[in-house]
């Protein structure tokens, strides 16, 4: 019961957070959608910021399964190509962002960024670095195999993540109504070009 409560706590901050952003909503306001008393939540979290954290904590779960498949994959004896490694974990990705619960979250970082300190330091670290970072190694790894053209895995990362986040922005805060089929077609279309442009004959 107890893990059922602190679901339920996380998923009202979520829909409150998102909808009226993270200043305007307090504790009492959590407790109250949540149907328990404010002091009843204090025995989930300890305060505002840790419910904060722990959505955090549920964005850098996501984005740590398609960096581990692509590890993964990379082990393998018989590896499959560059496009169907990308192609893979992108709808890895896609099928684990794309719930409501996690597009929610999405929704925050966007509207808080630019106003809470904490926000943009997870916006720059988990939606920036730490996604190129990662895309980096998987690149190096991809030269190293023989996948890829010898090239700096730094600029293919670069140039490989400026078009997920391009995408991403237009289709989730720039469009009123999602079109996920659309947003697919996009990224797919990119890997098809960039395994023609960087990839191996």
């Amino acid at each position: 019961m107890s893990g059922d409560t602190k679901e339920r706590i996380l998923d009202c901050a979520i829909d409150l957070f998102s909808n009226k952003g993270y200043d305007a909503v307090s504790v009492r306001d959590i407790a109250a959608a949540v149907g328990i008393k404010a002091s009843s939540l204090y025995k989930h979290f300890e305060n505002k910021e840790s419910i904060l954290e722990h959505i955090f904590d549920l964005f850098r779960s996501v984005m740590l399964s398609t960096h581990e498949y692509e590890s993964k994959v990379l082990q393998l004896p018989d590896r499959i190509s560059a496009a169907e490694i990308l192609k893979n974990s992108f709808i890895l990705f896609r099928d684990l962002i794309y719930q409501p619960r996690l597009l929610k979250i999405t929704r925050i970082i966007n509207l808080e960024q630019g106003r809470n300190a904490s926000i943009k330091s997870f916006f720059l670290q988990e939606l920036v670095d730490k996604p190129i970072n990662e895309l980096e190694a998987t690149f190096a790894a991809m030269i190293g195999s023989g996948l890829l053209k010898p090239a700096s895995p730094r600029k293919l990362a670069t140039i490989y993540h400026a078009n997920i986040i391009s995408t991403y922005f237009i289709h989730n805060i720039l469009k009123d109504n999602l079109n996920l089929p659309q947003v697919e077609k996009e990224m797919l279309d990119f890997i098809d070009f960039f395994c023609e442009t960087f990839g191996r004959e």
